[in-house]
């Protein structure tokens, strides 16, 4: 049974990967965020355990990741979804260093955390499963999307660079690009973009990654909506 860390699963995307994955019984979950989804047990189990962390918060962050990686049932990550994420958008001029900064933290930084904590784990036992949620914000900018596009801007040259730093090893790493998902994102709730995609349909790719040979690696999946 392979174990997965989540972060980012109380609703949307992150919610909908979580219950897509459970399904299937074949993992086990280290879910971080601030809320945790909707059907995990209040209490750790043997196969799920929820932490509660703000990853905007670069200490309280490591902090918690380092209890992960020390814990004895639930160290060895084989599969790391980052997921969390917060979109904000202004013009730069406009954006105030901290808010820059929790922008950049949450949806960077804490990326970089979890690939830091657990790769050299990954490189031991010969596996490993990076996936990062990102947007189609990370080839495109636009206007008020400072802050946003630099930090998946981020994510995506991360995991370029990272993936030349692992061949040859079973390692992978992917990075789901979606166009706009009907979610709570940015101040909407599910339903105010009936046109857009579903959170299921960007759980189906992470499940399509999952399921590859060990050989294969699809680096980017860029979706959209055919009727936007």
């Amino acid at each position: 049974m392979k174990t997965i860390l989540l972060t980012g699963a109380c609703t949307g995307i992150g919610s909908a990967i979580y219950n897509k994955l459970k399904q299937k019984k074949a993992y086990r979950f280290v879910v971080l965020g601030r809320k945790k989804p909707e059907g995990m047990p209040f209490v750790e189990t043997e196969n799920e355990w929820f932490i509660p962390v703000d990853l905007a918060d670069v200490e309280q962050t490591e902090q918690k990741l380092r209890l992960v990686r020390e814990h004895p049932g639930f160290g060895e990550i084989d599969i790391i979804i980052n997921n969390a994420g917060q979109g904000y958008f202004s013009k730069i001029e406009d954006i105030e260093t901290e808010m820059w900064l929790k922008i950049i933290n949450l949806n960077l930084t804490a990326t970089y955390a979890t690939i830091k904590t657990f790769l050299p784990n990954m490189k031991r036992q010969n596996y490993g499963r990076i996936i990062n949620i990102s947007s189609d914000a990370d080839h495109t900018g636009f206007p008020d999307g400072g802050a946003y596009c630099a930090s998946k801007f981020g994510v995506l040259g991360l995991s370029e660079a990272v993936r030349k730093e692992i061949i040859g090893q079973n390692i992978t790493i992917t990075v789901i690009s979606p166009g706009r998902v009907d979610t709570c994102f940015n101040g909407k709730k599910p339903g105010d973009r009936p046109l857009s995609l579903k959170p299921e349909d960007v759980a189906q790719q992470v499940e399509h990654v999952l399921a590859l040979r060990d050989n294969c690696n699809v680096e980017t999946i860029r979706l959209k909506s055919t009727l936007e």
